[in-house]
């Protein structure tokens, strides 16, 4: 329930307040110091901006601030709920790499939310709902930008309303005291205990509003983990021959895709030069990279963790460590990891987040 999630934010703040305050901090009070060089006032005297104005400064907010802090924050959650302790650096070092997606995602959706309010209202709730765990979803899961919008609205499909009302409760609780605070004392004079008390005033409460979305977040992933089987999409197979990538007999440069349903798929891809040393040396017309698992949890033999080593069939897998990368499992004599490797085809690799997402 929200109460719950509001709940479990206050408890995770409390066991590492510092830590969760330093992540904010670091993003936040540049920013203020940067608003302000460029406008004269801190976060307490700009009450009195106009709205062309506020607009303004609220954009780059949208595109670097917001997306920074949620990344910060839902990795430093993820690795609470894994056991482990969070420290500032090596959380910093893990979201550094996903920002630019995280970045462009979370930026595009706010605009489409704030011209959604700004037009009639509902359009924008409705859209703030949909992607109320955008930021997070490109933090963790990967891709393109294009995709952690495709994964937020399907995570809160069957559960919009409750995303929406945590996400208000989350802001509510922080974000009502401040603005009558920010409407009373509001001022055109900035001193230095007023920016310091303002900015302090923003780090709690950007770091406590990211906090919420982050466990707003896997509770959207725990609900969608509990749906009935039936609703995942299984691995369809027409005549033995499982859905996936297969080299081109007529052209090995380049692989097509059995979609299962008797035909194949008009997508291809280029074929990796290791791919097609390999394929060429058991000089076979049935091309056996990459192979698809008969697994229904993840329906892919890209992914190694499908198999245990005594029964995984050779081919290639993506490493998880560097999904970009594909390395080679051989039987026999030699059996183990090869220390080949290939660039992940992109499709193969989209294709591969995708199913580890759902798993």
């Amino acid at each position: 329930s929200i109460p719950l999630l509001i709940g479990a934010a206050f408890d995770l703040y409390f066991r590492v307040p510092i830590l969760f305050l330093l992540l904010a901090a670091v993003v936040v009070v540049p920013w203020e110091l940067i608003l302000l060089l460029a406008t004269g006032a801190g976060p307490l005297g700009r009450a009195h901006e106009s709205f062309l104005e506020g607009q303004l400064l609220t954009l780059p907010d949208f595109f670097l601030i917001t997306p920074l802090v949620s990344a910060l924050h839902v990795h430093a959650v993820r690795e609470l709920g894994e056991g482990g302790r969070p420290r500032l650096f090596s959380t910093f070092r893990r979201s550094l790499p996903t920002l630019p997606v995280v970045a462009l995602a979370t930026g595009v959706t706010w605009l489409g939310v704030t011209i959604g309010l700004v037009a009639l209202l509902v359009p924008g709730i409705i859209l703030l709902a949909r992607w109320a765990v955008v930021s997070q979803s490109a933090a963790l899961d990967g891709g393109s930008w294009t995709d952690t919008i495709r994964r937020s609205t399907d995570l809160t499909s069957d559960h919009r309303s409750h995303a929406f009302w945590t996400l208000v409760a989350g802001w509510a609780v922080l974000g009502v005291p401040w603005y009558f605070l920010w409407k009373a004392v509001g001022h055109d004079t900035t001193t230095v205990a007023s920016f310091v008390g303002g900015t302090a005033a923003q780090v709690l409460i950007r770091s406590f509003e990211a906090l919420v979305a982050a466990i707003l977040y896997f509770d959207l992933k725990g609900r969608a983990s509990v749906e009935p089987q039936g609703l995942a999409p299984a691995t369809v197979t027409v005549n033995d021959r499982p859905t996936g990538w297969y080299v081109d007999p007529s052209r090995p440069a380049r692989m097509r895709y059995w979609s299962g349903d008797g035909s194949w798929s008009k997508h291809t891809a280029r074929t990796p030069k290791a791919m097609r040393s390999e394929w060429l040396e058991q000089g076979t017309a049935e091309p056996q990279v990459p192979e698809v698992a008969k697994d229904e949890h993840t329906g892919h033999s890209l992914d190694p963790g499908v198999y245990t080593d005594e029964g995984r069939p050779p081919g290639w897998y993506v490493d998880p460590e560097k999904p970009w990368r594909m390395r080679y499992w051989r039987t026999g004599e030699h059996e183990g990891w090869s220390k080949e490797t290939t660039k992940t085809p992109r499709k193969a690799l989209d294709e591969w987040r995708d199913l580890r997402w759902r798993r």
